[in-house]
């Protein structure tokens, strides 16, 4: 069995495994081609609209040899629940794309659809946040899950070449597929999402890297989001051993992108020595 944790960022990508076999378990990294044929950790949060109507997704995106327009924030405005339903019903299209780029290149590594989804989202501990971000996080995944395998059955260079004004009309009618009942949608695609806040502790005290003592207080700056958590690590054996007692979330959308812009030395009343810059990082 095949578990896969889909870190969906504001700028970046990151996709990490659990492969179960024969009683021996399995962890590893899902990594990325670069056009010069190295691999990476992390995918870019970037399409590009090119010239000839066609999209470039992650690296092919950033590199600017087909000239058009670059795309990218699209994961914020589609989790906000202040933005305008205009803005992230264009947001949510941008998201599908990209997600479904991804999802064709994961069915091809593991040459199979029988896997399941670990997603998290950008909430806090309000029930009315957490609900609707929970509706939109499972009704693009599984809408990326439809294009990809449904409508392009996984062919990528078929894919590649769909001009965009061919897109747009397939990625709407796979959101409209989609059920609006959660419940119904996992039956069919085995997704699950959970608070950024709160996934991003569960590998630091299965590793034994926090302190049992409490409370603790995580942050987790990101380039688009400042994830915040308040909890004890709890030594109880009710729920699992170690299991993190939430006493608060949070999920601020305003990461370092916010703080420093796209030029550090000057943004933001921001002043950085040039010696302290690593544009390659």
């Amino acid at each position: 069995m095949i578990t896969v944790g889909f870190d969906f960022g504001t700028h970046q990508t990151k996709i990490c495994y659990e492969n179960v076999e024969a009683g021996t378990t399995f962890y590893d990294v899902f990594r990325f081609k670069q056009a010069n044929g190295e691999e990476a950790l992390t995918l870019p949060s970037y399409i590009r609209l090119c010239e000839d109507g066609t999209l470039r997704y992650g690296f092919d995106a950033m590199s600017g040899g087909q000239g058009g327009q670059t795309i990218t924030y699209f994961k914020q405005d589609m989790f906000s629940w202040m933005a305008s339903d205009k803005i992230r019903s264009v947001a949510e299209k941008w998201s599908v794309l990209y997600l479904a780029f991804i999802i064709i290149l994961l069915d091809r590594r593991f040459k199979t659809f029988s896997y399941v989804v670990q997603m998290g989202m950008p909430t806090d501990a309000n029930p009315g946040h957490y609900d609707f971000c929970k509706r939109q996080a499972i009704k693009v995944m599984a809408s990326a899950m439809l294009l990809a395998r449904n409508v392009f059955k996984g062919d990528l260079t078929k894919y590649i070449s769909t001009p965009y004004s061919q897109l747009v009309d397939l990625v709407a009618k796979c959101i409209a597929a989609v059920p609006c009942d959660v419940h119904e949608v996992r039956k069919r695609y085995p997704i699950f999402v959970f608070p950024e806040a709160y996934a991003a502790l569960i590998p630091l005290i299965n590793d034994h890297k926090l302190p049992t003592i409490g409370p603790n207080l995580f942050v987790d700056i990101g380039g688009g989001t400042v994830d915040i958590s308040l909890f004890t690590n709890r030594l109880d054996m009710s729920n699992g051993p170690g299991t993190p007692y939430l006493y608060y979330y949070y999920s601020i959308p305003y990461g370092l992108n916010m703080i420093m812009g796209d030029d550090f030395t000057t943004t933001h009343n921001v002043k950085v020595g040039q010696g302290q810059i690593t544009r390659q990082c």
